[in-house]
């Protein structure tokens, strides 16, 4: 039971510092969508590593997990330093605004967001 404990505690440092380090300055890596004529919403990404002939890896996850599960995958590609990867915060998520009650799926955000990277 305390090493479970243990790992539990340690993962939770390793995010939390993780995310404080990618944490978004002056309102850089957001895209907005136009939602309705007055409802935006901003969501937060992240890109990192070069602009390499090979293709942008994009890192997807289901609807309760954004930019922190990916911080040991996005370190250990940027040592590589020939792919650039990007992931992104879902609505609600990390540092994207909140779901609105105009989004109704993925087509909402999904293409916008693919021209990004």
């Amino acid at each position: 039971m305390l090493l479970i404990i243990g790992l539990l505690l340690n993962g939770s440092l390793q995010h939390g510092k993780g995310t404080k380090l990618y944490k978004p300055k002056d309102n850089q890596n957001y895209f907005q969508i136009n939602l309705t004529s007055s409802e935006t919403q901003n969501i937060y990404y992240h890109c990192q590593g070069g602009n390499s002939s090979l293709p942008v890896m994009i890192f997807e996850s289901d609807g309760s997990h954004g930019l922190g599960d990916w911080l040991g995958i996005l370190n250990a590609l940027e040592m590589n330093g020939d792919y650039r990867v990007c992931v992104w915060d879902k609505p609600g998520l990390g540092w994207s605004d909140w779901m609105v009650s105009q989004q109704r799926s993925i087509e909402d955000y999904f293409p916008q967001l693919v021209k990004i990277f």
